[in-house]
C-alpha cells in the first residue's frame, strides 16, 4: 500500500474540498495562486467549480498528479489536462500559467506540458526562480521584454517569454499578499482528522479591481504583476517581438 501517495491525494482532496464553497455561486472575481494551491486551483477547474479568471503561478500538478496517480487515476497528469483541455476555449483564454525559467523547485517542463496538453496560456519569466517574487514587482521593460516561443512549442497563440525584466527601484509597487502560498504545504500532506483548517486559496479581489482600474495604456510603470493580471482578467495583451 502506496502510504505516501494515499496521503498526498488526502491532503489535495481535503485541499479542493476546502474550497468548494468559496468557489460557489457568483465566487470570486480573480484567483490567483501559486504552486500546491496552483495546483488546487487546476484541479478545481478541472472539476467545474470554478470558471473565472485564473492566475496559476509555477502550478505543481505534474508533481502532485505524479504522486497521486498510483492511487487515483483520475488525477492522472493526462487526464487532468485532458479535463482542462475539454473546457470552453473562451473560459481557458482567461487561465494564464507563469513560470520562471530557474525555478529549482517545480520544472518549467511541466508547465510546458501542462499548456500544450491542454491549450493554455504560458508566460516564462526568464530567469525567474519558485516564488517569483522579484520578477512580479520588477518593471515591465514594454513591448521589447517580450517574446513569443517558436510554433513548434505548441503552445496557444499568446504564450510568451518575458524577457530583460530589472528590480524595481525604491519601493516599488508590493506583491499582493495573495499571491503568496495557497492551499497546505506539502510536507503538511499528513495530518490529523480534526485538526486546523487548512487555509483557503487567496482570492485578489485587491489586485483583480486594481487591474480592471489601470488601463494598460495609461498604466505608469506597470509592473509585470500588473500586466500578468490584466492578462487573466482581459486576454493576451502582452506584445511580442
Amino acid at each position: 500500500w502506496n502510504v505516501a501517495a494515499h496521503a498526498m491525494r488526502v491532503s489535495l482532496e481535503d485541499c479542493v474540498a476546502a474550497q468548494a464553497e468559496a468557489l460557489e455561486g457568483p465566487g470570486p472575481g480573480l484567483v490567483v495562486a501559486s504552486s500546491w494551491g496552483a495546483a488546487v486551483a487546476l484541479v478545481a477547474i478541472a472539476r467545474g467549480l470554478y470558471a473565472g479568471p485564473a492566475l496559476l503561478l509555477a502550478p505543481a500538478l505534474g508533481r502532485v498528479a505524479a504522486w497521486c496517480a498510483p492511487v487515483d487515476p483520475g488525477l492522472s497528469a493526462s487526464t487532468l489536462h485532458q479535463a482542462l483541455g475539454a473546457l470552453p476555449a473562451e473560459m481557458r483564454a482567461r487561465m494564464v500559467v507563469v513560470h520562471g525559467t530557474g525555478d529549482p523547485i517545480v520544472p518549467l517542463a511541466d508547465s510546458l506540458a501542462l499548456c500544450r496538453a491542454a491549450g493554455l496560456r504560458l508566460v516564462a519569466i526568464q530567469g525567474g526562480t519558485h516564488s517569483l517574487n522579484e520578477a512580479l514587482t520588477a518593471r515591465a521593460a514594454g513591448a521589447a521584454s517580450a517574446a513569443c516561443w517558436p510554433a513548434e512549442e505548441g503552445l496557444p497563440r499568446g504564450s510568451v517569454v518575458l524577457r530583460g525584466w530589472q528590480d524595481a527601484e525604491g519601493d516599488g509597487v508590493e506583491k499582493d499578499s495573495t499571491l503568496h502560498g495557497n492551499g497546505t504545504a506539502h510536507h503538511d500532506v499528513v495530518r490529523e482528522r480534526g485538526g486546523p483548517p487548512l487555509p483557503p486559496l487567496r482570492f485578489s479581489a485587491r489586485a483583480a479591481e486594481r487591474a480592471r482600474s489601470t488601463a494598460p495604456a495609461a498604466a505608469d510603470e506597470p509592473t509585470i504583476l500588473d500586466l500578468l493580471l490584466q492578462e487573466a482578467l482581459f486576454g493576451p495583451r502582452l506584445s511580442a517581438t
